[in-house]
C-alpha cells in the first residue's frame, strides 16, 4: 500500500487535476510535490505581492533565490515568481479543486479504516480539508509557475518557507518533480520514496538558509512558527495522518546527507535523475547506494472487486504495525524488508480488506516479521499465513 496510498488522504486532496502542488506546513512541510517542465529563462525571480511593495520583496526573493543556487550548485533555467496571499485567499488557492480528488482520498480512507488506523466514524476528506486548509504555510504550484506563500510581508520565518519552495523550483526546472508516472495505480511506493526524496532536499537547504540568518532572525521565525503552529486546530485529525504527514520531512534529510557523505551535491542530483524505489531504501540509504534487489512478488488473491494493489513497503509496514507492538519492535520487524505485494478489495456492507505477503533477506528476518505480525493480528482481530519464503495478513474493517 506504501505511504503514499494512505497519504493520498492529506496530499492527493489539495492537489489541482492539472496542477498539483508542493506543501510546506507549520511545524515542518506536508507531503507532496509536482511542477512545470523548465523553461531556459536565465532571469532572476519575480513577485505579486498583495499587501507588500513588490520592490523590497523582489529583493528577499532573489538573496533567498541566491542561497538556494549557491547551495545546490545550480542556476535557475526561468523565474519563479512568488505570491503573497492571506486568509481566504490563500485558502481558495490551495483547495481550489480539492473535489476532483476525493475518489482517490475514499480509497485511503478504506484502506486506512480496514486496518484498524482510522474509526469508521472518520470522514477523512472533511478532515483533513480542514487541516491543510489551516496548516499549509507555502506551496509550489506547477499549474502556474509560481510559489505562494501564507501572509502579507516576507517575514523571517516566510523567508525560511521560501528556502525550501524555492529548492523545489529548482529542482524541477532541472530535473522534473513533476512525475505523473508514479501516480498510476501500482507505483505508490515509487512515488512515496520520490516524495521523501524531493522533501528532505529541500528541508536540508531550509534548514541551511534558516542557520546562515541572524540571531535574531532566527528568534523572530522561531516565534512566528511557534505561533502559527498554535492557531492550527489538530482536533480530530487522527495520529496516522500527521504521521503520514511528517514521514517524508523526517527521514528524507538523513537520505539526502547520506547521498551528500557519498558524492557531494551531483550525487544529489544523480537521485532526482534515477530516484529511489522503496521507503526501505529511504530508510537505509546502503540499500539504494549498493543497488540491493527488491524480490517481485505476486500480487495476492482478492476476495472481492479490487480497489487498488502494489507494493506495500517499509514504512507502511511500520506504521500497521505501531499502534500495537510499539515503534521500536515495529522497525526491527520491518528490517531485512526484501519486497512485497498487496492488494485492497471491496468486501461489501461498506467495509473493505487489505491482503499483503511479505518476503524477508533472512530467515531470522521472516521469524522477527512473523512473531510481531501474529501479536498484532490477535489484536486487531486479522489473520496471518505463513508460507514457506514469506507471510502475510489479510484485515478488514
Amino acid at each position: 500500500m506504501s505511504r503514499r496510498l494512505a497519504a493520498l488522504a492529506v496530499a492527493v486532496l489539495v492537489l489541482v487535476a492539472a496542477g498539483m502542488i508542493a506543501l510546506t506546513t507549520v511545524g515542518g512541510p506536508a507531503s507532496r510535490h509536482v511542477a512545470d517542465a523548465p523553461t531556459t529563462s536565465t532571469s532572476s525571480a519575480s513577485t505579486t505581492a498583495t499587501t507588500a511593495t513588490a520592490a523590497p520583496v523582489d529583493a528577499v526573493v532573489a538573496e533567498v533565490e541566491a542561497f538556494v543556487s549557491k547551495t545546490r550548485q545550480l542556476a535557475y533555467q526561468r523565474p519563479v515568481p512568488v505570491t503573497l496571499l492571506s486568509g481566504d485567499a490563500f485558502k481558495a488557492r490551495l483547495l481550489a479543486d480539492a473535489e476532483d480528488n476525493r475518489k482517490d482520498v475514499e480509497v485511503a480512507q478504506r484502506t486506512l479504516r480496514a486496518l484498524g488506523l482510522i474509526d469508521a466514524n472518520v470522514d477523512l476528506y472533511a478532515i483533513t480539508q480542514r487541516f491543510i486548509g489551516d496548516a499549509v504555510v507555502g506551496f509550489y504550484d506547477s499549474k502556474h509557475g509560481d510559489l505562494v506563500v501564507r501572509g502579507g510581508t516576507l517575514s523571517p520565518y516566510a523567508r525560511v518557507v521560501l528556502a525550501h519552495e524555492l529548492t523545489h523550483a529548482l529542482d524541477d526546472q532541472w530535473f522534473r518533480i513533476d512525475r505523473s508516472e508514479l501516480d498510476k495505480p501500482g507505483n505508490d511506493e515509487a512515488a512515496a520514496a520520490f516524495t521523501a526524496l524531493v522533501e528532505g532536499n529541500a528541508v536540508r537547504v531550509q534548514q541551511a538558509y534558516e542557520a546562515h540568518l541572524s540571531l535574531a532572525d532566527r528568534g523572530r521565525a522561531a516565534i512566528e512558527e511557534q505561533r502559527a503552529a498554535a492557531s492550527v486546530d489538530v482536533k480530530g485529525v487522527p495520529l496516522v495522518v500527521q504521521e503520514i504527514v511528517s514521514w517524508p520531512y523526517e527521514v528524507g534529510p538523513t537520505f539526502v546527507h547520506a547521498l551528500l557523505t557519498a558524492g557531494g551535491e551531483p550525487r544529489v542530483d544523480d537521485a532526482l535523475k534515477d530516484p529511489p524505489t522503496t521507503t526501505e531504501q529511504i530508510v537505509d540509504p546502503a540499500a539504494y547506494l549498493s543497488h540491493r534487489p527488491v524480490v517481485a512478488v505476486a500480487r495476492p488473491r482478492a476476495d472481492g472487486p479490487v480497489l487498488a494493489s502494489g507494493i506495500y513497503g517499509w514504512s507502511s509496514l511500520v506504521e500497521t504495525l505501531e499502534p500495537v507492538v510499539g515503534t521500536d519492535e515495529a522497525k526491527v520487524a520491518a528490517d531485512g524488508w526484501a519486497g512485497d505485494a498487496y492488494v485492497l478489495w471491496d468486501a461489501g456492507g461498506g467495509r473493505s480488506c487489505v491482503r499483503a505477503t511479505f518476503v524477508m533477506r533472512t530467515a531470522a528476518d521472516l521469524a522477527q516479521l512473523t512473531s510481531s505480525l501474529d501479536t498484532w493480528a490477535a489484536d486487531r482481530h486479522a489473520q496471518v499465513g505463513r508460507g514457506p519464503t514469506g507471510v502475510s495478513f489479510t484485515s478488514c474493517g
